[in-house]
């Protein structure tokens, strides 16, 4: 059979990875690029959506699934203020191409990628 092995896992709609918990945020002003994280989306309609991430948490919660799929972003989180949209495929953590990955080498690449982001103010 063709195709990559995580692609061949079979997972419910139930199955849901958790990447960063939302809370109410305000982004600063980055002031230096190694501090930012970019995550690349595909989008259903052929699209591509780059997110630059100043801060943590991100919100967005994601299927288990090759490639990993947004379920949603958090209300009010800053994935939502960015305009991330459910069902939406995540290509490239900065300039990593993700797209062919397992869901668990992109959660560790993703939280390898976020851990280097201040926590954003709370209010």
């Amino acid at each position: 059979a063709m195709g990559t092995p995580c692609c061949k896992e079979e997972f419910g709609p139930e199955t849901i990875m958790k990447i960063m918990g939302s809370e109410s945020t305000v982004i600063p002003h980055p002031t230096d690029d190694d501090q930012l994280v970019r995550l690349t989306f595909r989008t259903p309609d052929g699209g591509i959506h780059e997110v630059i991430c100043p801060t943590r948490p991100l919100g967005i919660d994601f299927y288990k699934s090759c490639p990993l799929s947004v379920r949603m972003p958090h209300p009010g989180s800053l994935a939502e203020r960015c305009g991330v949209k459910a069902g939406w495929s995540l290509s490239h953590v900065n300039d990593i191409d993700v797209w062919t990955k397992s869901p668990g080498e992109v959660h560790a690449l993703l939280l390898a990628a976020v851990e280097q982001l201040e926590a954003a103010q709370r209010f």
